[in-house]
């Protein structure tokens, strides 16, 4: 009788250590995501060896890509956003790499990037803003409203059509 007792509290012992430590794991998910719901703050370096930083974007919306300019799949969506009415939308555009910098003036002499005023193509060589949205595939997009609220988190290659429809508002 004394065996089954022990087990018996022993079980809803482990039954309640369970319960609470769920409720922290949820707990603690719940805050990283809403921290995730506003742009995070930044300071990057653009092509021009420049500071950029979150207080010069004021409104949105606005459409945040990591990429690397030797992937496959991000060179045709950039290239799909460059050749489509985004540029000209009134969204602004943040292209983010952490790839070396001479790749990335190539990336950005066969796409024009330099162009469009709308768009700023920054360096992110430590990875820490990278880490900061949780960006684990490349390319990913992080869509924006013009309040600067997180609309959508694409990851992987997206038609321009299913971004236009997210920062427009009409999805």
């Amino acid at each position: 009788m004394k065996k089954h007792i022990i087990i018996i509290s022993g079980i809803i012992f482990t039954l309640l250590f369970l319960t609470l430590a769920t409720g922290i794991y949820y707990k603690i998910n719940e805050k990283h995501s809403e921290k995730a719901k506003k742009l995070p703050y930044f300071t990057l370096l653009t092509i021009d060896r420049k500071n950029f930083n979150t207080s010069e974007i004021r409104t949105g919306p606005l459409l945040v890509v990591h990429f690397n300019p030797e992937c496959d799949h991000c060179k045709y969506e950039i290239k799909g956003i460059v050749e489509s009415d985004i540029p000209s939308m009134g969204f602004r555009i943040l292209l983010i790499t952490q790839a070396p910098k001479d790749s990335v003036i190539n990336f950005c002499r066969n796409y024009s990037i330099s162009k469009y005023s709308s768009i700023t193509v920054l360096f992110d060589s430590s990875g820490a803003f990278c880490e900061k949205l949780k960006s684990r595939v490349i390319p990913s997009n992080y869509l924006y409203d013009k309040n600067l609220k997180l609309i959508k988190v694409l990851e992987g290659e997206y038609k321009t059509e299913t971004i236009i429809k997210y920062l427009s508002g009409s999805e």
